[in-house]
C-alpha cells in the first residue's frame, strides 16, 4: 500500500495539474467567443449606420436632383406651349382645319366606294342589273347601296364608267382583289374595275401611265 500511495500521489498531482490547465483553457475560449461576438455586433451596428448615412444621403441628393428637372421641365414646356401656341395660331387657320376635315370624311366615303369601267351602255339599261352580273361572274353578292353612270350622256357606241356604293370597305376590297379575274369572262374582257379616287389621286396615276408610255416609245425607237 505504501508504494501504490507513492507511485499514485504524483501522478494524482499532475492530472489535478492538468485538468485545471485545460479549464483555464476552456475559459480563455470562452471568453474569447464573447469578444469576437461582441466585435461583430459593433461592426453590424457600424455597417447599419454608415448604410443609413448613405441612404439619407441618396435621398437627399435625389430629392435635389427631382426639384432642379421639375423646375427645368417647367420651364421648358412653358416655353414650348408659348412657340407652339404662337405657331399654330399662324399655321392652322380656320379654312385649312376645315379642308383638312373635309379631306379626311371624303377618303373615307370613298373606301366604300368604286368604278366599274368599260361596262356596255345602252338606253333602256337597268345598272343594278348590270352591276350584279358582275359581281355574280366574281361570286360575290354584296348588298349595293347606290349605283348609277356618271357623266354626261355622250356621243353612241361611248361607255360611261358607273358609280357603285356598298355598305362597307371591306366588302370593296375584296371586289378589288378578284376584278382581275373578269379579262376570263368572254362579256367582260373590257370590264375593269377600280378605287374610287380622288382628283389628285387621278391626276398623280394619270402621269405615271404617260411616263410609263413614254419610256416604251423610247426603248422601241433604241430597238428599231
Amino acid at each position: 500500500l505504501c508504494i501504490t500511495d507513492h507511485y499514485m500521489d504524483p501522478i494524482m498531482r499532475a492530472a489535478c495539474g492538468v485538468a485545471e490547465s485545460v479549464g483555464e483553457l476552456m475559459a480563455a475560449r470562452v471568453a474569447d467567443q464573447k469578444t469576437i461576438i461582441q466585435l461583430q455586433e459593433q461592426a453590424i451596428a457600424e455597417k447599419d449606420r454608415q448604410l443609413s448615412k448613405v441612404q439619407e444621403t441618396v435621398k437627399t441628393y435625389a430629392s435635389s436632383v427631382e426639384q432642379k428637372c421639375s423646375e427645368t421641365v417647367k420651364s421648358e414646356m412653358k416655353s414650348y406651349a408659348c412657340i407652339v401656341e404662337s405657331k399654330c395660331s399662324e399655321v392652322l387657320s380656320e379654312k385649312k382645319i376645315t379642308a383638312a376635315v373635309k379631306s379626311a370624311v371624303q377618303a373615307e366615303d370613298r373606301s366604300r366606294n368604286m368604278i366599274i369601267f368599260g361596262c356596255e351602255e345602252e338606253s333602256d339599261e337597268i345598272v343594278e342589273e348590270k352591276v350584279s352580273e358582275i359581281f355574280t361572274h366574281l361570286g360575290e353578292k354584296p348588298p349595293v347601296v347606290l349605283c348609277s353612270r356618271i357623266g354626261a350622256v355622250a356621243r353612241a357606241g361611248h361607255r360611261r364608267p358607273i358609280k357603285v356604293v356598298l355598305r362597307g370597305s371591306d366588302q370593296v376590297r375584296q371586289i378589288l382583289r378578284k376584278a382581275k379575274n373578269l379579262k376570263e369572262i368572254a362579256s367582260c374582257k373590257r370590264v375593269f374595275v377600280c378605287p374610287d379616287r380622288s382628283v389628285e389621286e387621278r391626276l398623280e396615276i394619270k402621269k405615271k401611265v404617260e411616263e410609263r408610255k413614254r419610256q416604251r416609245t423610247e426603248t422601241a425607237r433604241e430597238i428599231t
